[in-house]
């Protein structure tokens, strides 16, 4: 192999190297933006919840509808809630399978990477 080869050949396996790279990054950020929707969506439940609270306790007129209030305020928050964690479970999984696809892509390029390295020896 000749210093010419050489050099395109070395230039070609890190321009596939920096694309898988990005391929992953990419990969990782929209799961990242996903799970901070969820969580911030999780944060302005609980803010809303305890409002609603607040409001309630403030306005009630005795403890059994303070009581009542929080009752129904907990079945509400907690069906919103699993439905985050629903959600945040759903992107975790789809996550999990783009990142087994990616790696799966990425076991295919080894026998290229390692027919690079005999020649270039």
């Amino acid at each position: 192999m000749n210093t010419n080869d050489y050099i395109k050949t070395v230039t070609e396996y890190n321009k596939k190297s920096y694309e898988s790279m990005k391929e992953l990054a990419s990969i990782n950020k929209k799961s990242l933006e996903q799970i901070a929707e969820q969580q911030m969506a999780l944060f302005s439940l609980i803010m809303d919840s305890n409002t609603k609270f607040l409001e309630t306790v403030g306005k009630a007129k005795g403890y059994s509808e303070v009581l009542n209030a929080q009752s129904e305020l907990s079945a509400d928050f907690s069906g919103k809630a699993l439905g985050i964690a629903r959600n945040t479970a759903d992107i975790l999984s789809e996550s999990k399978d783009e990142v087994s696809s990616w790696v799966e892509k990425q076991a295919k390029n080894i026998p290229a990477a390692t027919s690079f390295t005999k020649a270039a020896a």
